[in-house]
Order: C-alpha cells, then structure tokens, then sequence
C-alpha cells in the first residue's frame, strides 16, 4: 500500500523552477511567480575565478540588457540580448578582472535587478 496520498499537490516556492530546465512545460505552469514580464536571476559559481555564468529566467520573450559592473563603478561587459527565451544563460569570461566584489545587473523595458559575485 502507498505510503503518500499521490492526488496531492503542492506549491514548495524553493522548489518551484531549475533556471534553465523547467522539464520542457510552460515556465508559467512551473513558477507561477514568474508570469508576465517579472523575472529572476542566479549567478554561479560565487566565488569565481575565471568564469561567471548567469541564468535568465521569465514568463516572457523579451530584449534584455546585462551590464557587469566594478565595485569601482567601471563597466566591464555589456550584452544586449533580443527576445530573450524564458530560460536563458550565458557565460562571462571573468580572468582578466581584478580580484574583489562585481554587480551583474540585468535589464528590462519594465524591472532590473542586481546580484553580485566575488572574483577571486
């Protein structure tokens, strides 16, 4: 006999999404925190040395902007991406930077968030 009820269902907010898998099904099904234009973003590995690579996920396809920015205020790297797919990722060559603290800041037409890592 089973040992849980399997007709249960669920929402756990730290289980909801895998930035960049979502099992194939429609990341509004998946996270419903992240329907419309809201979006959210992980950097990794914190701390780094020679790669960064950032994770981009949304409800939506749209144009963003990614800027990594010096403690100092000096841009390092700026990517404009076009219809950015739901789960997006890429990765940033980090070696040439001085070691010490960096902003990732992401952009939309309508949010921008930051999140920061340690270049080792």
């Amino acid at each position: 006999f089973p040992s849980h009820d399997t007709s249960s269902n669920f929402h756990i907010s730290e289980l909801c999404c895998y930035p960049g898998w979502c099992a194939g099904r429609d990341i509004e099904e998946v996270c419903p925190g992240l329907k419309g234009d809201k979006f959210d973003i992980v950097v990794f590995p914190v701390p780094a040395s020679d790669v960064i690579t950032l994770t981009y996920t949304s409800g939506v396809t749209e144009d963003i902007d990614i800027t990594i920015v010096s403690a100092y205020g000096v841009t390092m790297n700026t990517l404009s991406v076009i219809g950015a797919p739901f789960n997006y990722s890429k990765t940033f060559n980090i070696s040439s930077y001085a070691p010490g603290l960096y902003n990732v800041i992401v952009r939309t037409a309508n949010e921008e968030k930051n999140i920061q890592f340690l270049k080792l």
